[in-house]
């Protein structure tokens, strides 16, 4: 049997659901389900990503959220794919460095989730929600591009971008709440942070000159893995990242008034 490409939805799922790939006139069985997918338990959330290219075939990602999940890898919630068996043109999460299609995180409205978009070619892309389960009504989901600064809200609408063959590792990212974002860098005057992996190196931006008092660096496991007192007042800090395992940190800076700022970075030095 040869299965056409159209409307094509691959799917790699937790343990809730256990599709590989999905047509889009798949029928839709309704007890215990909501929109043909079946409802996770009271207590965690859940939501998936359809990703589309070129209007040809749809990426399917889902992301759900426990306070019982980690940064790491969590077993039988999360799936992850082959970098043999990712697309020309496709889409992931990153766990721990590495492709995966489902990804599990204790929920926080802070959190920045990266989204990874490769191309092989020039592309039009459309990201949008294809379910929704047990988040608040007024709990927006944005997609935050990078580049420009833009916010959609795809439980608003859909995402629609015109993009050059590229492996978008740092562009995209999911958040839920935009207005937090720019308050901590009002707050902080600009204090910025940035993982460049073409260089493996960190570069903490620091334009007005704040007085800052340590950084840390922290593994998906909680672990610190890196830790540095700041005595000088500078305008960027560079630090390198050659000596450390592929994965998702969370950086904190601390400032001499008590201020703290905290971001999820992705370490590659394969790049």
């Amino acid at each position: 049997v040869k299965a056409k490409n159209d409307h094509r939805i691959f799917i790699k799922e937790t343990h809730a659901d256990s599709e590989f790939f999905k047509s889009s006139n798949t029928k839709k069985k309704t007890s215990k389900k909501t929109k043909g997918f079946f409802k996770v338990p009271s207590g965690y959330k859940r939501f998936r990503l359809n990703i589309d290219f070129n209007n040809s075939y749809t990426r399917q990602l889902v992301e759900t959220f426990h306070n019982s999940t980690t940064f790491g890898f969590d077993y039988g919630m999360e799936s992850n794919i082959h970098q043999d068996d990712i697309l020309a043109l496709d889409a992931h999460w990153l766990v721990d460095g590495k492709p995966y299609l489902a990804e599990a995180l204790p929920f926080d409205a802070t959190l920045k989730i990266p989204l990874v978009i490769k191309l092989n070619k020039d592309s039009q892309i459309r990201i949008r929600i294809a379910d929704i389960q047990n988040f608040e009504s007024d709990q927006p989901i944005y997609l935050h591009d990078n580049e420009n600064d833009s916010f959609v809200n795809l439980k608003a609408q859909d995402f629609n971008i015109n993009l050059k063959a590229n492996n978008y590792k740092d562009r995209f990212e999911i958040v839920f709440n935009k207005n937090s974002l720019h308050t901590t860098e009002t707050n902080l005057d600009n204090l910025k942070v940035f993982q460049n992996n073409s260089i493996s190196e960190l570069k903490i931006l620091n334009p007005n000159s704040l007085s800052l008092k340590t950084f840390s660096l922290f593994n998906a496991t909680g672990k610190e893995v890196l830790h540095k007192k700041i005595h000088d007042s500078k305008k960027a800090y560079n630090y390198s990242t050659r000596l450390l395992s592929d994965g998702v940190y969370i950086i904190q800076i601390n400032t001499a008034n008590d201020k703290v700022i905290k971001k999820k970075i992705v370490i590659s030095n394969n790049e």
